[in-house]
C-alpha cells in the first residue's frame, strides 16, 4: 500500500511504554506499546509520514529558543535517533514526505528575504544527507508536499503572476529528473493539499484568485488537468481532495459550511458517500487499494461496498474521526482525547505517554504500527493558563511471554 503523504512500514523500537491491552492470547498476552520519539531539544515534535523501512519524518522545536521565539526543523527519525535535515540557510524548515528510498521533501526557509525582512521559503529534496533547493516557478515562495518511488515530488510554487492585490498566485508543480514541471493553478489562486501516487497521478485544490468561493478539487494525469467538479445539490457546493490510492481512486469531501458529504471520484465521475444517519455532514480522508474509505460523520465511518458503517466511539466518548487504514481493514483515528485501533468491530484504546491527556494516530502499516502524537507530562505557561506538550510518538504491538 502506497499512498500520496503517509507511507507507513516497520519500525525498530527504541525505549517504551505498555499502554494497554489489546484481547486474550493463549501463549502470550497482546499488548500496545507506545514509543516516545523525543525532539530535536526542544518542547515539542510533530510528525508526518513514515516509509516502509520505518523511517519516520516531521518536524520538531530546536533547543536554546524561548517559547515566544521557538523554531522548528524538520527531522527523520530511525534507529531510535532523531536527526536534524537543517534548513536551506533560513531559520525553518518542515518535511511534509518521504518514499521508501528515504527521500525526503518539504519546505525550508532561504537566506533570501523581502523588502519587509520576512525569509522567502522553498521546495527541498533531502536526500544522502544534503538538502536541494528545488527551486520555484518564479515566484518567491514554494513547498514540498509529497514524493513517490519514482522520485517524483508533487507541491506548490508561487510564479511571476500576480492577482489584482499584488499577491504572487501560486501553481501546483511535478517536479522530476532535476526540471519543475508547472501544471497550472486550476481557479488561479492558492494552492492546497498536494498529493500525488505510483502512477504520476497528481491531486490539489485550488482557490479563487480574490481568496473567496469557491474551492476546487483538480487531478492531473497524462498531462491533462481535470477539475474534479462538485457533488450536486449542496449548497455553496465546494470540493477538496484528501487522498488517492494507485488506482486513481480520490476521496474527499464537497458542499458547504452547514452541509457537506464525503465523495469517491472515479472513472470521471464522483459519487455522494452519504452520511451517518440522522447528520448532515461526512468527510472521506483516506482509502486503501481496496477501496475501503475511512472519515468521519459526527464519528467515525467506514465505507466499503456502498455502505457506509459507525465504528463507534470509545467508552465515554461522544465523538470520532478515522483518518487513516491498511490493506487488512484496520482503522485508526481518535475519540474523545485518545487515539484509536479498530479492527474486527472493536475499538481500542491506545492510551498517552505518562502524564498526558491527549493523543492522536495519523497513519498506520501493514504490520499494524502506528504513527501518531501524545501528549506528555510536561507542560509551559501559555498566557494565564498551561500548556501541555506534545510528542511524535509510535504505537507497536508486543507479545509479553
Amino acid at each position: 500500500m502506497r499512498r500520496f503523504a503517509l507511507l507507513v512500514g516497520g519500525l525498530v523500537l527504541a525505549a517504551a511504554v505498555a499502554v494497554t491491552a489489546s484481547g486474550g492470547t493463549t501463549q502470550a498476552e497482546a499488548r500496545w506499546v507506545i514509543t516516545d520519539l523525543g525532539t530535536l531539544g526542544g518542547p515539542e515534535s510533530e510528525p508526518v509520514a513514515i516509509n516502509e523501512r520505518g523511517q519516520i519524518v516531521g518536524w520538531s522545536d530546536i533547543k536554546g529558543r524561548p517559547r515566544s521565539q521557538r523554531i522548528s526543523h524538520a527531522f527523520l527519525w530511525q534507529n531510535g535517533k532523531m536527526r536534524d535535515l537543517g534548513t536551506l540557510g533560513g531559520t525553518y524548515s518542515r518535511a511534509q514526505g518521504i518514499n521508501d528510498r528515504g527521500q525526503i521533501v518539504g519546505e525550508s526557509a532561504t537566506k533570501t528575504k523581502d523588502k519587509y525582512g520576512n525569509q522567502f521559503q522553498h521546495a527541498f529534496l533531502w536526500q544522502n544527507g544534503h538538502m536541494r533547493d528545488i527551486g520555484t516557478l518564479g515566484g518567491e515562495n514554494s513547498g514540498a508536499r509529497a514524493i513517490n518511488e519514482r522520485g517524483q515530488i508533487a507541491g506548490w510554487s508561487e510564479t511571476k503572476e500576480k492577482d489584482k492585490y499584488g499577491v504572487q498566485l501560486q501553481h501546483a508543480f511535478l517536479w522530476e529528473n532535476g526540471r519543475m514541471r508547472d501544471l497550472g493553478a486550476g481557479l488561479g489562486g492558492e494552492i492546497l493539499a498536494v498529493a500525488i501516487n505510483e502512477r504520476s497521478q497528481m491531486t490539489w485544490d485550488s482557490q479563487t484568485p480574490d481568496g473567496g468561493e469557491p474551492w476546487r478539487a483538480f487531478l492531473w494525469q497524462n498531462g491533462k488537468k481535470i477539475n474534479l467538479g462538485v457533488l450536486p445539490d449542496m449548497n455553496k457546493s465546494i470540493s477538496s481532495v484528501a487522498a488517492i490510492n494507485d488506482r486513481g481512486q480520490i476521496v474527499g469531501e464537497s458542499g458547504g459550511f452547514h452541509e457537506h458529504h464525503g465523495f469517491l471520484w472515479e472513472n470521471g465521475k464522483m459519487k455522494d458517500l452519504g452520511t451517518l444517519p440522522g447528520r448532515t455532514k461526512s468527510s472521506a480522508y483516506a482509502i486503501n487499494e481496496r477501496g475501503q474509505i475511512v472519515g468521519w460523520s459526527y464519528r467515525a465511518f467506514l465505507w466499503q461496498n456502498g455502505k457506509m458503517t459507525d465504528l463507534g466511539t470509545l467508552p465515554g466518548g461522544k465523538t470520532s474521526g478515522a483518518v487513516a487504514i491498511n490493506e487488512r481493514g484496520q482503522v485508526v483515528g481518535h475519540s474523545g482525547p485518545h487515539a484509536f485501533l479498530w479492527q474486527k468491530g472493536k475499538m481500542t484504546d491506545l492510551g498517552t505517554l505518562p502524564g498526558g491527556k491527549e493523543s492522536g494516530a495519523i497513519a498506520i502499516n501493514e504490520r499494524g504500527q502506528i504513527l501518531g502524537w501524545s501528549e506528555t507530562g510536561a507542560a509551559v505557561r501559555s498566557g494565564s493558563s498551561k500548556a501541555r506538550l506534545r510528542h511524535a510518538v509510535l504505537w507497536t504491538l508486543r507479545r509479553d511471554s
